[in-house]
């Protein structure tokens, strides 16, 4: 697949992406089709929660169904009851009118509470009585009204360090905890770099000209992205458009990216150098479709993980979490791939 075919084919509802946990997060997600169990997604700022929420909305297939987003962080303390649940006209100073929460607009369908982490103790209370008897109590209501949707929320920290400490209800953690899901930061699939940066590039590019350096995707691919992919695209967005020519080159690079001060986060085994193992000695290395290219990244991670175990690729595989056949396969592909670059 190339990279052209790549951004014919994707919209704002799909993943960039082809790397081991990427593919195992949303094989998990995919398996939950019809299922009306609450979910928890546990993942980092800008890797991607509302997207997952909404990959998991879409599977259903159906275009009625309401998709309703909350990030509770963003909501005011003394407004945050009424958007969640409502409130009738006249019930507090201001309520000039009634408003409808956005439990009952989710109504038949899903909400997701963004940063769910955020929400007070006595907020949390009330929120647990609502997805335990499925039942709004509007601010100024005296009766309730039923609704029936799926709750998905997001977290950015540990609830249950949070709940540790007496930050979170247990109750309302188990209620939400139903299905847990693990959206991967950008470090541990950093194999998946070279697509995103050039999906990136073409979407903020539609002239089609702008490329980077051998030594820019080296950078690019040893950083840390503390941010995720939402750092990332909003590096690759400054680049395009401050880039003076259509080569985007290392001085182009801010210095924190060139020259991290924090120490990596990046797992040991995901620290490959496998811009240098690509680009070196293959000029048309770039010119190689996203597949192809992703695939001589992949093969760098799986070497690192047969010497670990002594050459063993059977145990190899089994610590990845694949086949051997897969890891042969692997192998075999990009000698072919290697042939084609060098010739």
């Amino acid at each position: 697949m190339t990279i052209q075919t790549l951004i014919s084919n994707t919209d704002s509802k799909k993943f960039i992406g082809e790397s081991q946990a990427l593919q195992t997060c949303l094989s998990n997600a995919s398996r939950l089709k019809g299922t009306s169990a609450n979910i928890l997604i546990e993942a980092e700022t800008g890797t991607g929660k509302e997207l997952l929420a909404r990959f998991i909305h879409d599977l259903e297939g159906d275009n009625n169904r309401p998709f309703i987003v909350v990030n509770c962080a963003t909501l005011p303390d003394n407004l945050i009851e009424s958007e969640l649940f409502g409130h009738e006209k006249g019930s507090f100073t201001g309520a000039i009118a009634k408003h409808t929460g956005k439990f009952l607009l989710a109504d038949g369908g899903d909400i997701f509470l963004d940063e769910i982490n955020s929400l007070k103790i006595d907020l949390q209370a009330k929120l647990l009585r609502v997805i335990q008897e499925k039942m709004v109590w509007p601010v100024g209501s005296t009766k309730p009204i039923k609704i029936n949707c799926r709750v998905m929320a997001a977290t950015n920290q540990d609830l249950r360090a949070l709940c540790a400490n007496k930050q979170f209800r247990e109750d309302l953690f188990h209620r939400l905890h139903v299905i847990k899901l693990h959206m991967p930061p950008l470090r541990e699939r950093i194999e998946d770099v070279p697509l995103l940066v050039e999906y990136f590039i073409r979407k903020y590019d539609p002239s089609n000209t702008k490329k980077v350096s051998d030594a820019v995707m080296q950078n690019l691919i040893n950083y840390d992205w503390p941010g995720n992919v939402r750092e990332l695209e909003n590096q690759i967005h400054s680049l395009v458009v401050l880039g003076p020519t259509d080569v985007i080159e290392e001085g182009d690079l801010p210095e924190h990216i060139i020259n991290p001060k924090q120490p990596s986060l990046m797992p040991t085994t995901l620290k490959v150098k496998v811009s240098q193992d690509l680009i070196k000695g293959k000029k048309d290395v770039l010119n190689l479709s996203i597949d192809d290219y992703t695939k001589l990244m992949r093969v760098q991670y799986v070497k690192l993980f047969i010497e670990k175990h002594s050459g063993c690729v059977k145990t190899a595989a089994k610590a990845m979490g694949i086949s051997r056949s897969n890891v042969y396969k692997l192998l075999n592909d990009v000698q072919m791939i290697k042939l084609h670059a060098e010739g």
